[in-house]
């Protein structure tokens, strides 16, 4: 029978407690010794992986398997939306209360059992760094925290980035992107996943934080990109986009850039895009390379008709 939410909790604290968890005590209730705590640790990561094995990742896999079964109608399935949130549930618990290496295994366990790096990115990593945000907002969890979290997330993207290097068929880059936040933002996880995507897809991807507008602008001016990205991440921060597009369009020394917007408010409002002057905005990752692929081909295409 499977576990219900709480008993499943208790369970991986219990098998995760070798990352970070009290130690053992030095003798048991029979009055025994107690294991030698490095018997505890090697019992308890154990547990954690048969828990990780037989419990979470198939829910991940069921629900990738019934994304790709609904894929003609368009419609999610109660189920797969469940088995998805369940996971990343999972996940977000392990990231908050564990260490990186406890969350990096559940990733591994993942992949050896079938699950792509796309939906690990977009199924589970994505929606969990969500998670942290609406956990942080709630007051539920300090900033510290999701602070940590976020960077247990960035620590596993960095390890699937290193173990996926793109195919070199067909050879050459599609293009270059600069990646970058809203000037004052924290937080760039959302952009390292959007950046995983166009890395796969063969971009050479430079994702920067500047300091300030005058160093933003002085990158712009001195490299050739074919598209920069503007992450906003609140309402508030759409109200510069504007002045910084027009700012960035002058400065490029790429005079035909391609602008793409992206963050929160875009998702519900994606015609915000046009209206502060982006060329484009784009759900998640995989359509921000297929947009962008299109966005650079049409430039050229009318730049050729021009000669």
């Amino acid at each position: 029978m499977p576990m219900g939410y709480e008993e499943r909790s208790l369970v991986l604290l219990a098998a995760a407690g070798c990352a970070g968890g009290e130690s053992a005590p030095a003798t048991a209730r029979s009055g025994r010794p107690a294991a030698p705590p490095e018997v505890t640790r090697q019992s308890r990561r154990d547990a954690l992986v048969r828990t990780i094995e037989g419990q979470i990742v198939p829910r991940l896999l069921l629900a990738r398997a019934q994304r790709k079964d609904d894929g003609a109608t368009g419609q999610r399935p109660a189920a797969s939306a469940a088995a998805t949130n369940e996971a990343v549930d999972d996940l977000t618990r392990l990231l908050l209360q564990h260490t990186s290496e406890v969350a990096s295994t559940y990733i591994q366990m993942a992949r050896r059992e079938g699950a792509s790096v796309d939906a690990i990115l977009l199924d589970l990593l994505a929606p969990a760094a969500r998670r942290l945000g609406a956990l942080w907002e709630s007051d539920d969890v300090d900033f510290f925290a999701v602070s940590l979290g976020l960077a247990r997330l960035q620590t596993i993207v960095r390890e699937l980035s290193t173990a996926t290097q793109p195919d070199d068929v067909g050879g050459g880059l599609a293009g270059t992107i600069l990646l970058v936040p809203e000037l004052g933002e924290q937080h760039t996880f959302g952009l390292q996943l959007v950046g995983e995507f166009f890395r796969r897809a063969r971009w050479d991807v430079w994702l920067e934080q500047p300091n300030s507008a005058d160093e933003y602008l002085q990158l712009v001016a001195a490299e050739h990109f074919a598209v920069i990205g503007i992450a906003a991440g609140s309402d508030g921060r759409v109200e510069h986009l504007a002045s910084r597009i027009a700012a960035t369009r002058r400065a490029s020394r790429n005079k035909t850039v391609c602008v793409m917007v992206g963050g929160p408010i875009f998702l519900n409002k994606p015609e915000l895009a046009g209206q502060v002057g982006a060329d484009a905005t784009a759900m998640d990752g995989p359509a921000a390379v297929q947009t962008a692929q299109t966005l650079v081909k049409s430039l050229a295409a009318a730049a050729a008709a021009r000669l």
